[in-house]
């Protein structure tokens, strides 16, 4: 509850700043209307403003907000950063624990009805094997949990500062794609291809978007 509000809470200025600064466009939001909470949320990653671009990207009402982010360990060493992750939902990811300990917080949080997002990418450059796990990530935890998988491409967030935003250097656009709905009898290697093909999908469907947008 504390982490629904305090996403809440900053989306209302997050939201008008990005919005009124920095281009902030938002794609495909209707395709979550079919899709019930909780959910798995998995993304692109280019930094650490990604999961609150894609928090205000949803309605101000929307049943998703307060998602649970998979976060790399090592950003949890310093008290102030420790408290103000936990505080927006993010939490220790283990991935270099192997995956039935990775798995356990979600897996947990999803039935608790809270929903979990996962960047495979990013925040683990350098360490192959961490990033390797990671890829493995979502399908686990959709073949596990049977919930369903939103994918979400993140376009213009390379190095977003506020430094860039204030000074109106930015174009960021969010695209929510189809979402995938687990079969339940889907093996690991169908759901990790069907993501990833969804995942390539919204990035074609931006890319379709701000083509039409142009023409218009």
């Amino acid at each position: 509850m504390l982490v629904s509000l305090a996403h809440r809470i900053a989306w209302i200025p997050l939201r008008f700043l990005f919005w009124a600064l920095g281009d902030f466009t938002v794609f495909g939001l209707s395709n979550l209307s079919k899709v019930p909470a909780p959910a798995i949320f998995i993304s692109n990653h280019h930094g650490p403003f990604d999961p609150f671009l894609i928090g205000i990207a949803l309605s101000w009402l929307s049943k998703f907000h307060g998602v649970r982010w998979i976060t790399r360990d090592d950003e949890f060493k310093r008290p102030i950063r420790r408290h103000t992750l936990r505080l927006f939902g993010a939490f220790r990811g283990k991935i270099r624990s192997g995956h039935d300990e990775a798995l356990q917080k979600p897996v947990e949080l999803l039935a608790k009805g809270f929903s979990v997002g996962v960047f495979p990418e990013w925040c683990y450059e350098g360490d192959l094997l961490s990033l390797q796990r990671m890829q493995q990530v979502v399908p686990l935890l959709a073949g596990k949990t049977k919930r369903a998988v939103i994918p979400v491409f993140l376009f213009g967030v390379e190095q977003v500062t506020w430094w860039k935003l204030f000074r109106r250097r930015l174009r960021v656009h969010v695209t929510f794609g189809d979402p995938y709905f687990p079969p339940y009898t889907a093996e690991l290697d169908r759901i990790y291809n069907d993501v990833n093909t969804l995942l390539l999908k919204a990035r074609f469907t931006h890319l379709h978007e701000r083509i039409h947008g142009q023409e218009q």
